[in-house]
C-alpha cells in the first residue's frame, strides 16, 4: 500500500488494543485516534496515549 506524504497528514490512525486469551475470548482494552498531522512522522519520540473505551 502507497500513500503520499500529503495524503497521510489528512488521515488518522486508529489503534485498537485487545488481550488475547488461548482458551477464551479476547477483552477489548481500549482504542486511541491519532490525527497523522499532529505529530512529527520523522522523529523517533516516543509518546504515550491513553486507551479509551469505544
Amino acid at each position: 500500500y502507497s500513500i503520499s506524504r500529503t495524503q497521510l497528514m489528512t488521515r488518522t490512525l486508529q489503534l485498537s488494543v485487545w488481550h488475547y486469551d488461548r482458551f477464551g475470548r479476547n477483552a477489548f482494552l481500549g482504542e486511541v485516534e491519532v490525527p497523522m498531522d499532529s505529530h512529527d512522522i520523522d522523529s523517533a519520540r516516543q509518546e504515550c496515549m491513553a486507551l479509551r473505551g469505544k
